[in-house]
């Protein structure tokens, strides 16, 4: 029975032969149909290793080409295996790594290739992989470090009535490292602290943020920085506005009147503790910034206002602390005003004694500004003569002006030329009352009297027995 059974295995081996080969391409025609192999393509996250290695040198290293140093590297790599299996690939099933051990340290200012190594964590014998890249280009420079300040900034507004005060960071320094080129151009950190609808004192804890000499954000996964975060503390102020209050100071030149002043901004906005603020109602500039020694025209300025606010108190924009201000200077205006005699207050007359003048009116000088001289009238006048100690005859007697209104200046000194006579007596023919001096003892005349000018010249009166001069 045996023996037929080996006889049987062994006739014919040709035949079987050929059995087994087209029984093994028929499984494999079907394993194929059923289960083909396909290829796909996956990115895998790069992974270096070995960073210590370059830090121990005093190095940093820097990608070739990839500018945004926060992002994370890829390679694209193409895998080939049965579909059964590929179905349940994804790219975390594979590792990319760049051993940065290998790089050549000699030249550490040259791009040097870095060999990319890809591995499947699974099915590694089924897979057949290639990849798109094979090296990564990467350049050392030299590890740098540096002190930088922070500085605390706020983003929101306060609740309205409220302003920004102090602001505190703790620390107010950072020490930061990385690459020469990328740290030798951050100059300030920002820390910033939201601040919107704040009413009372505020404390966070707050993210840094690196600036360039230029206000912009520089940003590099290379730098690394010795804290993360600091604490800003931020004061909360109240705020007021308050109106401003020019003064002035010395006296124009003669001739000129100071009519008041003009300014801008009117109010300013402060702020402070309340209870500070409480007690201001107003920012005065005083009159020594505003002095008006000698002007003949209008004085300009713009002051700063800042050194005149109360201890405690500031402005909440500190850009706006310029005030405009305009000191109004004008020429002063003459007009010459005839005062009636008969409008004389005549003072210590002897009794039984009567005054006799020449003229009808003295002539007054006035000084003051244009469109107030036209109001003014000789009836505003009031006059005097003091006949203390005269014997009768003729004389030139000094008139005292007064005016009750201190926007007028009476010029120069006003004569009149009179007769002291017993009362009745008969006055001489041809006119014995000479005309009336000015200021400085000479006049014109008219109707036997005169009055002298401002400026010193005149000549008497026509019908008087003087001439006039003093």
């Amino acid at each position: 029975m045996f023996k037929k059974m080996i006889k049987h295995l062994i006739n014919n081996p040709g035949l079987k032969i050929l059995s087994a080969v087209i029984a093994v391409l028929l499984w494999l025609v079907v394993v194929n149909v059923d289960n083909p192999r396909i290829t796909e393509p996956f990115d895998v996250l790069i992974e270096f290793v070995n960073e210590d290695m370059v830090a121990d040198m005093g190095k940093v290293y820097e990608v070739v080409g990839h500018e945004e140093d926060n992002d994370p590297i890829f390679v694209t790599i193409y895998v080939t295996g049965p579909r059964k299996i590929m179905d349940n690939l994804t790219s975390a099933n594979f590792t990319a790594t760049v051993d940065l051990s290998q790089v050549d340290y000699q030249s550490p200012n040259e791009e040097k290739p870095v060999p990319i190594n890809v591995e499947a964590r699974r099915y590694a014998s089924q897979l057949s992989i290639t990849q798109g890249t094979r090296n990564l280009m990467i350049t050392l420079e030299d590890l740098a470090q540096e002190q930088v300040p922070v500085v605390g900034t706020t983003s929101g507004t306060p609740a309205e009535g409220y302003a920004i005060g102090e602001m505190t960071v703790s620390p107010n320094l950072i020490n930061i490292s990385g690459p020469q080129s990328v740290v030798s151009r951050v100059k300030r950190i920002g820390a910033v602290a939201d601040v919107a609808g704040a009413t009372a004192d505020i404390t966070v804890n707050a993210m840094l943020v690196l600036y360039d000499e230029n206000g912009e954000v520089v940003e590099s996964s290379q730098i690394k920085l010795s804290q993360e975060s600091v604490t800003v503390s931020v004061e909360i102020l109240s705020t007021k506005t308050v109106p401003v209050v020019c003064e002035t100071s010395g006296e124009p030149a003669d001739g000129y009147a100071f009519t008041g002043v003009e300014y801008a901004p009117e109010t300013v906005t402060v702020k402070g503790k309340a209870e500070t603020l409480n007690n201001v109602s107003s920012i005065t500039i005083p009159g020594e910034a505003i002095n008006l020694d000698g002007a003949t025209g209008d004085v300009e300025n713009s002051i700063d206002i800042t050194p005149y606010l109360p201890e405690g108190v500031s402005l909440v924009d500190a850009e706006e602390n310029k005030i405009a201000v305009r000191a109004l200077v004008e020429r002063l205006e003459v007009r010459s005003l005839s005062l009636p005699v008969e409008n004389l207050e005549v003072l210590n007359l002897t009794e039984g004694y009567e005054v006799v003048y020449g003229v009808s009116t003295v002539s007054v000088t006035v000084r003051g500004r244009s469109e107030e001289l036209t109001d003014l009238t000789a009836d505003q006048l009031q006059g005097s003569i003091d006949l203390n100690g005269l014997e009768p005859g003729s004389h030139r007697v000094e008139v005292t002006i007064t005016l009750d209104d201190d926007r007028y200046e009476v010029l120069g000194t006003v004569y009149v030329q009179l007769t002291v006579q017993e009362i009745g007596a008969e006055e001489e023919p041809g006119g014995t009352v000479p005309g009336t001096g000015g200021a400085d003892g000479s006049g014109t005349g008219t109707d036997d009297s005169g009055t002298g000018g401002t400026d010193g010249s005149g000549t008497g009166g026509t019908g008087g027995t003087e001439d006039g001069t003093e």
